[in-house]
């Protein structure tokens, strides 16, 4: 979900993804030779973030993921704060079924899931885009197009669940 002003359509809650890589962050070590002393001290002197990844089945209508890549190669489009959120199983049972209402299309269980963890990813741009799968004839596999997200940072939320 894009917490920013804009939100581009596939980014919408109703949506989700078929998959999603967490983001991660890895430590720039440093060691420190004191004396005569065995062992080095270390100190951290920063940090990298690593990218995630989106995959998303292909549809007809959605060209989300590539808008924004070819957006963002070209200038056009600003960086964007995403918000991950992790949805807990808690009575997964009692959530009611929308999808008569809508023509079938979608359900609105996302509303009544309770969310567990959330990821607010700082100044995330499009780093990769993948159309779909790579094309094979004898293949009945479904078409995923995948999306590679570079941010500067993140924050880890736990809502207590």
């Amino acid at each position: 979900m894009d917490v920013s002003v804009s939100i581009p359509f596939v980014l919408l809650p109703v949506f989700g993804f078929m998959r999603c890589s967490l983001p991660e962050i890895t430590a720039d070590v440093y060691k420190i030779k004191e004396g005569n002393y065995e062992y080095p001290r270390k100190i951290i002197k920063g940090a990298d973030v690593g990218d995630i990844t989106l995959e998303q089945g292909v549809s007809i209508f959605n060209s989300d993921f590539g808008d924004w890549m070819r957006k963002g190669v070209v200038g056009q489009v600003s960086p964007k704060n995403l918000l991950i959120v992790q949805f807990s199983r808690i009575n997964p049972n009692q959530t009611p079924d929308f999808s008569g209402n809508f023509g079938g299309a979608f359900s609105l269980e996302f509303a009544v899931r309770v969310p567990g963890r959330a990821w607010l990813l700082k100044e995330c741009r499009p780093a990769r885009y993948k159309p779909g799968s790579d094309l094979d004839a004898m293949s009945q596999d479904i078409s995923v197009a995948s999306l590679d997200i570079s941010m500067e940072e993140f924050v880890e939320l736990s809502l207590g669940v």
